[in-house]
């Protein structure tokens, strides 16, 4: 599965049911690859899937979040990856829709996703860790992670990468590592390397800072690896 899109993305473009028949081709395609070579019954079933994700999307354009997880919650169910990472997405940064979502996590939303090879549900189990959203702070599991996402392409990942390689989060710093992922990033218009030399600047300034509040709160006594429960 080559082609995985993320819920700003394909909402950016399924903003109507003018353009639904585009989407569905696009999108189809993407994520059933060839239908010749899948037998009718499973084909359908993709069909479905396909028609699901993308009227999630379209609610989700609208900001109608209840609406996009009452969609994807039982393709997930079902076990297509795709939903999968979008109600781990729903419930990491909408955790209002916490209560219909059941005992499952975000991070194991996004697991339950990331095993069947999805790059950008990689690319959030490494932020999870990076961040300590629900679980302890561990760099060395998020670049695992990040590393994992951007082997298949992810340019978030690559961009996370050189920040963990420049700035020495869990790995030596080592600014040639970094400034070969962010070149990589770069050429999919994702990172620092895209930037002029003074957003570049302010960039770096900026990640320094939460490189320093993560010192302070992972040496802090109230650190807790419980965490949100929607999240961990």
């Amino acid at each position: 599965m080559k082609h995985l899109f993320r819920a700003e993305y394909m909402a950016s473009i399924c903003k109507s049911s003018v353009v639904a028949g585009f989407c569905a081709s696009i999108f189809g395609a993407a994520l059933a690859q060839d239908n010749n070579l899948v037998e009718p019954s499973r084909a359908t079933q993709v069909e479905r899937d396909n028609s699901g994700l993308l009227t999630g999307y379209e609610a989700y354009s609208l900001g109608d979040y209840q609406t996009a997880f009452d969609v994807w919650m039982p393709l997930a169910q079902r076990g297509n990856p795709v939903a999968q990472y979008e109600i781990g997405n729903l419930k990491l940064y909408y955790s209002w829709l916490a209560k219909g979502i059941g005992e499952i996590s975000a991070r194991e939303w996004f697991l339950f996703s990331a095993e069947q090879g999805n790059a950008d549900a990689m690319e959030r189990l490494g932020y999870i860790y990076q961040m300590g959203l629900g679980v302890a702070f561990d760099h060395t599991i998020a670049r695992e992670w990040f590393q994992l996402s951007a082997e298949q392409g992810n340019a978030n990942a690559m961009e996370r990468l050189g920040y963990m390689y420049q700035l020495g989060l869990g790995v030596a710093v080592n600014q040639t590592t970094a400034d070969e992922w962010f070149k990589l990033a770069a050429a999919q218009g994702i990172g620092p390397a895209a930037l002029s030399e003074g957003e570049r600047a302010e960039q770096f300034a900026s990640d320094s800072d939460v490189v320093e509040a993560e010192i302070a709160y992972e040496s802090s006594d109230i650190v807790s690896a419980a965490g949100d429960e929607t999240v961990g």
